[in-house]
């Protein structure tokens, strides 16, 4: 099975590392709800109408397994149009 990750896109000006991210969510979560690993993204690809593409997201994750840890990875540029 897959482990449990997330992107997260950190509002500008805000910042915060992997392990406080993770620290937070056991906090709030069961610990077996809780992603193992948290991806930093600059952006999350969006729709036209700004709700995060999901799978796009999973992909970015998975493209980006081995990346170390506290670097962040870059989405895909934005779609533009409707699908």
């Amino acid at each position: 099975g897959e482990a449990v990750s997330a992107a997260v896109e950190l509002k500008d000006g805000k910042s915060a590392s992997e392990a406080d991210l993770v620290a937070f969510v056991k906090s709030e979560l069961d610990s077996v709800k809780a992603p193992k690993r948290i991806h930093i993204v600059s952006e999350l690809p969006r729709s036209a109408v700004g709700k995060v593409l999901r799978r796009e997201a999973r992909d970015l994750i998975q493209a980006g397994r081995g990346t170390p840890s506290g670097s962040t990875l870059s989405s895909p540029s934005k779609n533009t149009g409707m699908t």
